[in-house]
């Protein structure tokens, strides 16, 4: 990938101090031209604007041997490298912060899930003591065991004996029950 004059002038500045001055003719060569016209230098400048790069004198008014100041838009003297890296400085910093704080939060989040977990557990078996503690009482009442006994006795006989006559009778309609042999 091949970089624009205006980009290679941009990335100078950047690590340069954000400003600087030098011939015209220096400038001119960058985009390999001799002389340029009044549509060349007004190319060039537009190219410059693109990456945010000025120049004073306007390069319209200038001859083959005059000074040009390059600088960046929003630049003031003593900007350039050490602001970047006090920059990605920052960034860094931001992330580890960032990071810092997500962890913590997991942290957290396992702390209070695994107490939780801990308070269900406490729960269900305090649920299932109660029952258990209410079963037996229910157990213990008067006419109880009776009435469990006369309610399985009558299941048996409306249900299950008639199921089981039925299977019974529906087995040898098919023929003799064949044990296999082991």
């Amino acid at each position: 990938m091949s970089e624009t004059p205006a980009g290679a002038i941009r990335g100078y500045l950047d690590e340069h101090g954000g400003h600087t001055e030098v011939p015209f003719h220096n400038l001119l060569s960058t985009w390999e031209l001799r002389e340029g016209d009044l549509a060349e230098r007004a190319q060039m400048t537009d190219e410059l604007a693109a990456e945010g790069v000025v120049t004073e004198p306007p390069l319209t008014e200038l001859g083959p041997d005059s000074r040009v100041i390059l600088r960046l838009i929003h630049a003031t003297p003593g900007q350039g490298r050490e602001e970047r890296y006090m920059s990605a400085r920052g960034w860094r910093a931001s992330i580890a912060i960032f990071l810092a704080i997500a962890a913590l939060g997991a942290l957290a989040g396992f702390l209070l899930g695994r107490s939780s977990g801990e308070d269900l557990d406490a729960a269900r078996a305090a649920g299932e003591l109660q029952g258990e503690r209410e079963g037996t009482a229910l157990g213990g009442r008067r006419g109880y065991r009776a009435g469990y006994a006369r309610g399985e006795r009558r299941g048996y006989e409306r249900s299950y004996r008639r199921a089981y006559r039925r299977a019974f009778e529906e087995s040898r309609e098919r023929g003799p029950v064949v044990v296999p042999s082991p």
